[in-house]
């Protein structure tokens, strides 16, 4: 089952609508860099880098998280601001079948 949000940059007002993956398994919101950059979001950077690791425990390829950005996103009628952490999902690896971000529970 594919899930999708809208997310708006804080900055541009833009409103895009992405497909995401529910992570239960994960306590944060992560977005594709590659995705980040090319929608020119207001990347900002961490105060101190983060290990970046997969479901599967094992190190991400992008070793270590250490920027974010700020979006207004929407589910249904609900609405949020969230950070989102930037690290390689999917996408950068040229998967088709990921969307841009990774929901996590900690949401």
């Amino acid at each position: 089952m594919d899930v999708y949000v809208q997310i708006m940059g804080l900055d541009s007002g833009k409103m895009r609508r992405v497909k995401v993956l529910l992570d239960s398994g994960c306590s944060t919101c992560c977005i594709d860099t590659d995705y980040a950059q090319a929608e020119k979001l207001d990347i900002q950077e961490l105060p101190q880098p983060i290990v970046a690791r997969n479901t599967d425990n094992t190190e991400n390829i992008s070793s270590w998280i250490t920027h974010y950005v700020d979006l207004r996103m929407r589910i249904g009628p609900h609405v949020e601001t969230c950070t989102f952490l930037l690290t390689c999902l999917g996408k950068c690896q040229g998967n088709p079948r990921f969307g841009p971000i990774s929901l996590g529970s900690g949401m």
